[in-house]
């Protein structure tokens, strides 16, 4: 059977919902609950291993919570049916805690069964794509968590996130900086959704454009059609915006954002470029550099004033 690869759809609810501004961990939405359930049973066959495989699950989950089984209920013959017990754990067990285990586990068992073709009859998602919009749904609704090497970890980027994104974003809501502040949003939308060339692309741009919107501030004279980054930080530190001390972590972030928007793998018989996925965490990390910087420039700007 071929197996279709998952994608998130774009609904006009997904693309005019504001996006939260901080990863939280304390509590899992009604909405993921059901996503999750989504693709579990998009994932695992209500009757894989013979039925005895829900029943692992329920029964590991069970006793790590000190609990003789978890909630459900018997059909009219006094039969339990343990796919549904686990997916009532999920939406309805209020300690988010114990829900991420029963996530965890169940994820786990998945990626197992992923190595047992004979495991993975009338189900419509591959291991890797579950895991995949698993991660997604968790970034969509704010949720600072992912699923990594059979185990939920926590995503400590939020620290980053509260000291950088933020006051980045609160920043270019100043007059004069709608421009940068559209392309920091873009850039941070394309992340959270995991358009990664995409958001150190307009990371990149606004960058570019904060540097450019002081210029125009400040009556300092630059060519619009040649107007790169690196001419930018050069007028900048003519006019003395920023220490000398600071162009070099301007330079290193240029190269970081140019390198990285550009990443391809060129085949050697003139075939052509393909693009090469940014990874996640690389691209966070453009952005979170992107997001220093611009603060430290428009600090710097509100300061000259």
């Amino acid at each position: 059977m071929l197996l279709a690869t998952v994608a998130l759809l774009n609904l006009f609810s997904r693309r005019n919902k504001p996006l939260p501004d901080v990863f939280q961990y304390t509590a899992l939405p009604e909405a993921l609950r059901v996503q999750i359930i989504h693709i579990l049973e998009e994932s695992l066959p209500a009757d894989f291993d013979n039925g005895r495989g829900w029943q692992n699950i329920a029964k590991r989950v069970a006793c790590e919570h000190g609990l003789l089984s978890i909630p459900g209920h018997a059909d009219g013959f006094g039969i339990r049916h343990h796919r549904a017990d686990c997916m009532g754990y999920i939406l309805q067990t209020k300690d988010p805690e114990k829900v991420l285990d029963m996530v965890e586990y169940s994820f786990t068992i998945l990626k197992v069964c992923g190595l047992d073709h004979r495991l993975r009859h009338n189900v419509s998602c591959e291991p890797d794509d579950a895991i995949k919009e698993l991660n997604q749904r968790f970034r969509i609704h704010g949720v600072g968590y992912a699923y990594q090497d059979t185990q939920i970890v926590r995503v400590d980027s939020q620290l980053l996130h509260a000291e950088a994104v933020v006051p980045a974003l609160q920043l270019l809501q100043q007059k004069g900086f709608k421009g940068p502040n559209e392309e920091f949003l873009s850039a941070h939308e394309h992340l959270r959704h995991g358009r990664t060339e995409e958001a150190v692309v307009d990371a990149g741009k606004a960058f570019e454009s904060t540097m450019k919107v002081i210029c125009d501030a400040k009556e300092w004279p630059y060519h619009e059609n040649r107007a790169t980054a690196s001419t930018l930080i050069g007028i900048i530190l003519e006019k003395k915006l920023i220490p000398t001390w600071g162009e070099e972590q301007l330079r290193n972030l240029e190269k970081c954002l140019t390198g990285l928007s550009t990443v391809r793998n060129r085949n050697a018989h003139g075939a052509g470029a393909t693009p090469r996925d940014v990874p996640d965490h690389l691209a966070a990390y453009a952005l979170h550099l992107a997001a220093s910087n611009i603060v430290f420039l428009v600090e710097s700007f509100n300061a000259m004033k």
